[in-house]
């Protein structure tokens, strides 16, 4: 009997530690804190990407499209975006009284969320048109001023979607990439 118990003892200590650990922050994969310099490089590597995206109007016909341009390397990001970045305790969809909504405590002790990275930068991107038939038109370059938050996992990694607001001729258009996708 007193062994079952000091099992079952030992099992909820370990647990708890383990809870603590993730509710404070610590990655288990690397066996370690991740410091705001790590946080901030590895968001700027997961969202500095080549991509290509369609936009499509009310009627659901495509538009337009669009491929961004990515900069070589996070430090070549880093030169042209100073000041870009910070970490933030919790961000992101804003709740109806304009607050961010904090993370769960299930969340937190589960090690899903930890923290988000604020970016600013410019984005630099080719667009062109598509006409009625879907084919691609000539692309122009261009560059737009973005702000967004990155959530982040306790290592780092990418927990939610990335939302881009794109204002343009024909209204403001909502963009949901997922990151991990």
């Amino acid at each position: 009997m007193k062994k079952k118990n000091l099992f079952i003892l030992t099992g909820i200590g370990v647990l708890l530690i383990i809870g603590i650990l993730n509710y404070s922050g610590f990655c288990f994969k690397k066996l370690h804190y991740l410091s705001d310099n790590e946080k901030i490089r590895m968001a700027i590597a997961a969202i500095n990407k080549k991509e290509t995206k369609t936009f499509f109007n009310t009627k659901l016909t495509p538009f337009k499209y669009r491929i961004s341009i990515p900069y070589h390397d996070v430090d070549s990001f880093l030169s042209k975006n100073p000041d870009c970045c910070s970490v933030v305790p919790y961000a992101g969809f804003e709740s109806v009284t304009d607050e961010p909504v904090p993370p769960s405590f299930f969340e937190r002790i589960c090690g899903r969320y930890n923290s988000a990275v604020r970016i600013q930068y410019t984005y630099l991107y080719l667009e062109g048109p598509i006409d009625e038939d879907g084919n691609k038109g000539p692309v122009q370059q261009y560059t737009e001023n973005r702000i967004g938050d990155f959530h982040m996992n306790n290592c780092g990694e990418s927990t939610t979607t990335w939302l881009n607001e794109i204002s343009d001729m024909h209204g403001t258009f909502y963009m949901k990439k997922d990151w991990n996708k």
